[in-house]
């Protein structure tokens, strides 16, 4: 965080579905919770002596976009494609959305409404225990070249070294912690 950023910050209402952003939770400070929406003060104007095993955290609002990315409206997911937001891969893999490509340089395409409601089915059924899934493992499937760095963190919420492959345990915990707070609690039962 930089000096000049100030809590609270809110979602932009026209950001993106990605994974699901929300506002900034708490700032704890010493072990003591302060309200995000008092503190207004410049960061650089904190002055507090830290000490050996003293917390400073601020969860700052977060995540690629606002809501569950399966509820994403498949038309917009489309616009992300011409856009070039979004790869026509990656729109099946984040949002769930088939696209069939019918002309790329007129870009033109389409949503296969049959695929995407399966795909969708598919992916809120697996998400959970793909979250939850053995970080070790994953961090083998991304070394054999399996998953990309994309898949490790939007879907395994797994944070490694990515010159190495190798699994940074306590990242990925304290990750692991608030994508569940953050994600895994406001998706909609499968």
């Amino acid at each position: 965080m930089s000096e000049e950023q100030r809590q609270p910050a809110g979602p932009d209402p026209d950001a993106l579905a990605q994974q699901a952003g929300r506002l900034a939770e708490r700032v704890a400070l010493l072990g003591e919770y302060l309200d995000p929406n008092v503190l207004e003060t410049r960061v650089a104007e904190l002055e507090v002596e830290m000490g050996a095993g003293d917390v400073f955290v601020i969860e700052t609002p977060g995540g690629g976009g606002f809501g569950d990315p399966l509820e994403r409206d498949p038309n917009l997911v489309i616009e992300d494609i011409k856009d070039d937001y979004i790869s026509v891969e990656r729109a099946a893999k984040d949002y769930g959305v088939v696209v069939h490509t019918i002309d790329a340089e007129l870009c033109n395409y389409e949503v296969d409404k049959v695929a995407t409601a399966a795909l969708r089915t598919k992916i809120r059924a697996e998400r959970v225990a793909n979250v939850r899934l053995d970080p070790e493992l994953v961090a083998q499937r991304y070394r054999s070249g399996e998953l990309n760095a994309f898949d490790v963190i939007r879907s395994h919420a797994v944070i490694l070294d990515w010159g190495t492959g190798a699994l940074l345990a306590e990242s990925t915990r304290q990750f692991r912690e608030a994508f569940e707070r953050r994600s895994v609690a406001m998706w909609k039962a499968g």
